[in-house]
């Protein structure tokens, strides 16, 4: 990963417009699993058959996942806040992850998985977003 502004690694933006990003919502160290798994689109109507998404342009492939676990220094801004508020909420929407050399966009479902206050140092989240959906890994 490119190294970032003011050495942080990742830039996380609300939105699905790289062009007209404006609102930031966090950033971060950020690492970023390839699963290769399909998302699995299942219910009841499937008779217990595994239904996974598939792309849109027809080719038949399946729609894999990936997870971008970040590391949030929690700033107060009130971007980042709505940003907590919506994660605490599960809500699902879409992201762009700015590694500055390149980026990730797609709808992502994101997760908390810990809060950490140290005595004289920034709260920081640990949230995992999860793909939902198609996404793009775009060179700039």
């Amino acid at each position: 990963m490119a190294n970032g502004v003011n050495g942080i690694s990742c830039l996380l933006y609300i939105g699905d417009n790289y062009a007209t990003k404006t609102n930031l919502a966090g950033q971060g160290d950020a690492t970023i699993t390839h699963n290769g798994d399909g998302i699995e689109i299942s219910n009841k109507s499937t008779g217990g058959f595994r239904e996974y998404l598939d792309s849109i342009d027809g080719n038949n492939s399946t729609i894999t996942s990936i997870d971008i676990a970040l590391q949030l220094t929690f700033t107060g801004d009130i971007a980042q806040k709505a940003e907590i508020a919506d994660i605490n909420n599960k809500v699902q929407k879409s992201y762009i992850f700015d590694f500055i050399d390149y980026y990730y966009i797609g709808t992502f479902l994101p997760k908390l998985n810990t809060e950490s206050a140290v005595r004289e140092q920034a709260v920081t989240l640990d949230v995992t977003y999860f793909s939902s959906g198609s996404f793009q890994r775009v060179e700039v």
